[in-house]
């Protein structure tokens, strides 16, 4: 049963290298778009999901596959979704990044999460980057004089997605763990020990 776990850990492994490969190749895509917070998000995506490998020095040592495609999703949102979702994707994205190292923190680390402090964590983190966004663009907007900001009223809508994108993504999340075998200790909805 062993020799079939690590074939299965060097398939998984494989195919997460194949999603980092197409994240990195996308990236000058990006720049060539003017896309430059996508590329700047994909680079991010890219040196998270590498960290693991390389403080092992084993490129078996990955993140499941699975968590970065759905890192990948803002990506894919942003590309082809309507305009309106541009804000929820950038919600997205910043909490596909506070999940991945979640995850990262749970499978390679020592350290146990708390149900409740991994869905915190991970909201509180895009909520935190949401708003250091909008502090930018606000001053963004006074020294450049553009409006970034549209107004008040769509800023705390922006606010709210992110605290409901943030808490979605920590239980959605905790649902696929459930329903798989990824061996992490987090346990987002308490249901017990593993």
């Amino acid at each position: 049963m062993a020799a079939f776990d690590a074939l299965v850990r060097k398939r998984d492994a494989r195919v997460a290298w194949a999603l980092v490969a197409v994240v990195t190749a996308s990236i000058p895509a990006m720049v060539a778009f003017g896309a430059l917070l996508w590329a700047g998000f994909a680079t991010l995506l890219v040196a998270v999901a590498v960290v693991p490998p390389l403080a092992a020095r084993d490129s078996s040592v990955m993140l499941p596959w699975e968590t970065l495609l759905f890192a990948l999703s803002p990506i894919f949102v942003r590309a082809f979704g309507p305009p309106a979702l541009d804000g929820v994707a950038l919600s997205l994205a910043v909490s596909s990044i506070a999940l991945v190292l979640v995850v990262e923190l749970a499978t390679f680390t020592s350290a146990r999460l708390a149900p409740w402090f991994a869905v915190t964590l991970v909201a509180l983190t895009t909520m935190a980057a949401v708003g250091a966004w909008a502090v930018v663009q606000f001053y963004a907007g006074r020294l450049l004089g553009t409006q970034y900001l549209g107004s008040q009223n769509a800023l705390m809508w922006d606010f709210v997605a992110a605290t409901g994108v943030g808490a979605g993504v920590g239980i959605a999340s905790q649902l696929y763990f459930d329903l798989s075998a990824v061996d992490t200790d987090i346990d987002l909805l308490g249901g017990g020990d593993r």
